[in-house]
């Protein structure tokens, strides 16, 4: 399905053009397939990526960029621009589907007594607060159906902005004027935003087995699962499995691998997630390695932000990671690796522990293309794998590093992410892969 759309001058037309697209999205029969979501290596084809335009919604972040998890403030203009340029380059690149979560919500709700107009009202619902603490009981009551009525009444655009914005509706009593002494109801209004949401790679991962779906390390980001998890219902993707609210877990720690599997243990998903993992047997692979980053440095926060797959035998890594035998106490950003095997029973046993991580790629037959750590703080690590040895990255990494790409017969695509990039991402994190096509 192709998704591409009109150049977007200003957000206050954004919906006509979505709505158009999640008509077609239903029409077409893309919300649901027969065969399961799944990836079994990183570098096989990408079929259908699931990805999240930023909006409206990003704005506050821009405001304290910090409390946002961003990197420094934006033009939410400009990043609208580059993931449009970005979803285009991927269709020109031969992705088969790039499904917006935004069409994927709206598809269906042009009937306003249908059943996608009355689950997409219920999402809306939870997903904002009606603060009636302040008024008398009977008051309480009267203004909770109030509200219903009014969401009964809510265009479906509409509806999508209190899911994304997640407004909080304090309501209190007030003068109603000078002239008038008696007193009525007024409302003070906040926003707790999915400003993160863009960054759809990290809500869940996509194993060989099918979709995981994790649980956020940070409290800003929480309230994306629960939207990402109506979205996969919609397009008839039940995950496998779900992380307890106890452990912690983020799409951009986790790679597949063919017979094996790479998950970070870091600074956003930890060993409570993993054993999870593990004990449900949802990786789909005879072997899963832990990659234990001690540094857990923001500059760094998940796997693909320091290494990266490119091919079956071919990885990318941080020059300064690219250490063998280092010492974790003498060098903090030291990797080490626990490898897990499966057994005859189906469950996981611990093979080797605080293996050499630059080692052990070698022993599997990676050859490690180190990248400088310029090249990484321009996001040339956090590429996305669309096929063998074909990638699509942000615009801003050295020719030095161009070049040693080609040399090991890589073919990339540059695209501008400069106001993308500063939420703290770029290629790889903006993009959910739910299915990659095996060679034949």
């Amino acid at each position: 399905m192709r998704t591409h759309r009109a150049p977007i001058r200003d957000f206050s037309r954004r919906w006509a053009f979505t709505v158009a697209a999640a008509a077609s999205l239903l029409l077409g029969g893309h919300l649901s397939r027969a065969e399961p979501a799944g990836a079994y290596a990183h570098w096989h084809e990408a079929t259908q990526i699931l990805v999240h335009r930023p909006g409206e919604e990003v704005f506050p972040g821009l405001l304290h960029p910090a409390a946002a998890l961003f990197a420094d403030t934006f033009s939410l203009e400009g990043a609208a621009r580059e993931h449009q340029q970005f979803v285009a380059t991927l269709e020109t690149q031969g992705v088969d589907e790039v499904i917006h979560v935004v069409d994927v919500l709206l598809a269906g709700t042009e009937d306003p007594d249908g059943e996608a107009r009355r689950a997409l009202a219920n999402l809306a619902k939870r997903m904002t607060t009606l603060d009636v603490s302040s008024l008398g009981p009977a008051d309480r009551e009267a203004q909770r159906a109030y509200f219903e009525e009014t969401v009964a009444k809510m265009a479906p655009g509409t509806l999508v902005r209190m899911v994304l914005e997640r407004p909080t509706v304090g309501l209190g009593y007030g003068q109603c004027g000078a002239t008038e002494p008696r007193t009525c109801i007024v409302a003070e209004y906040r926003q707790n935003p999915l400003m993160n949401l863009y960054f759809a790679r990290d809500q869940m991962v996509t194993t060989a087995r099918g979709v995981v779906l994790g649980r956020m390390a940070n409290p800003q980001r929480a309230a994306e699962r629960e939207v990402m998890k109506f979205v996969l219902a919609k397009m008839g993707i039940e995950p496998i499995y779900e992380i307890s609210p106890d452990a912690r877990m983020e799409g951009g720690d986790f790679f597949p691998a063919g017979e094996r599997a790479f998950i970070g243990q870091g600074l956003r998903t930890n060993a409570a997630a993993i054993r999870e993992m593990l004990d449900h047997d949802v990786f789909g692979a005879p072997e899963v390695i832990v990659v234990k980053d001690a540094w857990q440095d923001p500059r760094e926060m998940h796997l693909d932000t320091y290494f990266n797959l490119l091919d079956a035998d071919l990885a990318l890594l941080v020059a300064d990671r690219d250490v063998p035998d280092c010492d974790v106490h003498q060098h903090v950003k030291c990797l080490k690796a626990d490898v897990w095997t499966r057994n005859a029973q189906g469950t996981y046993d611990l093979a080797r522990e605080n293996a050499d991580f630059v080692r052990f790629l070698g022993e599997k037959g990676f050859r490690v293309i180190p990248v400088s750590v310029a090249d990484q703080e321009a996001y040339g690590v956090n590429v996305l794998t669309i096929g063998p040895r074909r990638i699509v990255g942000a615009d801003g990494v050295s020719e030095a590093y161009k070049r040693a790409l080609a040399a090991s017969s890589v073919q990339a695509t540059w695209v501008s992410f400069d106001n993308l990039k500063r939420g703290y991402g770029s290629a790889d994190c903006i993009s959910q892969v739910l299915r990659r096509r095996p060679p034949k």
